[in-house]
């Protein structure tokens, strides 16, 4: 296996570098993404190194990102700076998101403030749309592929196994990452509204503190296709009623009768958690509450994520609050009253 410091010698070569390596940010199997500087300038970049020979899968995987990526231009989708290969290894430049991901951010067990899960979903619905409008279905939206930059903005990485609607009943690799992963995705049939689904428990996981199923993937995969999500009240979590409804909308097992569209479910899910709590829902959740193990609450502001950083990195941001009221919807809601 290559080592760390050849990788940096043979990088120092490059066009439009060199680029020095400075530590991993992440393994993701075959593939390895390492914090790195452009000597010139002294930018931070992010480096997702693939080795060669190596999983034929892991290398197509990065040519498909290196051809998705120059087409969008979005400030919540991660921008690609650079991309080369060589009989060694394949290499992708990516613009470093100092925060890290969500799922560094926020553990398994966090439960996350309302206007915290509104204000993310605001934003990976907005980068869904947008990929959605280019024919591209990402397929693998996780909390372990949103970035979160310096200036607080969440951004949709990762479109290595994305594909296009034209070429959907034709992969083979049929999901993703199994807990977020749609029922008919699991089938081989990815869809827009399969993206939709999968932000619909990420953000059941951010709320409740865990994703709605649970178990090895053949497990997981049945539960999607037969299983009703649990009550986020059933978790422990208060929350208006509003939202139990957008969210089990959105987790439709039948893709019809999701939202329209991934930005749709987005502006209802902002409407239901700015609703209140009934007095009695209240009152069941406490007596749920009293025999289930505690969960993390955090009420951590997300202007201040990055107290985990090395201190050369750290640094304080804000953001603006989440404002306005219900959404305007001109399709009539599929909502129950």
């Amino acid at each position: 296996m290559m080592s760390v410091q050849a990788e940096r010698m043979i990088l120092q070569g490059k066009r439009n570098g060199p680029y020095r390596l400075q530590r991993q940010l992440g393994n993701g199997g075959s593939a390895q993404v390492y914090l790195a500087t452009h000597i010139q300038s002294g930018r931070h970049v992010a480096i997702k190194i693939v080795r060669r020979p190596g999983s034929d899968a892991a290398i197509k995987q990065l040519y498909n990102e290196a051809r998705i990526l120059p087409r969008l231009h979005h400030p919540h989708i991660v921008r690609m700076l650079d991309f080369d290969s060589t009989e060694t290894f394949s290499f992708l430049v990516m613009e470093y998101a100092l925060c890290g991901t969500l799922r560094q951010q926020y553990t398994i067990g966090t439960q996350l403030p309302f206007s915290t899960v509104a204000h993310y979903v605001q934003q990976v619905a907005a980068a869904l749309q947008y990929t959605h409008s280019f024919g591209y279905i990402h397929r693998d939206v996780k909390p372990d592929n949103l970035l979160l930059t310096l200036d607080g903005l969440v951004q949709l990485s990762d479109f290595g196994i994305a594909t296009t609607a034209y070429y959907a009943d034709r992969i083979h690799d049929k999901f993703g990452t199994a807990p977020y992963t749609a029922p008919e995705q699991a089938d081989g049939n990815p869809c827009a509204a399969s993206d939709q689904y999968s932000l619909a428990i990420v953000a059941y996981e951010w709320l409740s503190g865990h994703p709605p199923f649970a178990g090895t993937t053949p497990e997981i995969i049945w539960q999607h296709h037969m299983a009703k999500p649990p009550s986020l009240a059933s978790r422990g979590r208060i929350v208006p009623r509003a939202v139990e409804q957008v969210i089990q909308q959105a987790l439709a097992k039948n893709q019809l009768q999701r939202f329209e569209n991934v930005m749709q479910f987005s502006h209802w899910f902002t409407w239901a958690v700015q609703q209140p709590i009934c007095p009695e829902q209240a009152r069941v959740v406490e007596n749920i509450a009293m025999s289930r193990p505690t969960l993390r609450r955090t009420t951590r502001n997300v202007s201040s994520p990055t107290q985990n950083l090395p201190q050369t990195e750290r640094t304080i941001f804000s953001h603006s609050a989440l404002q306005g009221d219900r959404p305007m919807i001109r399709q009539k809601s599929r909502l129950s009253s």
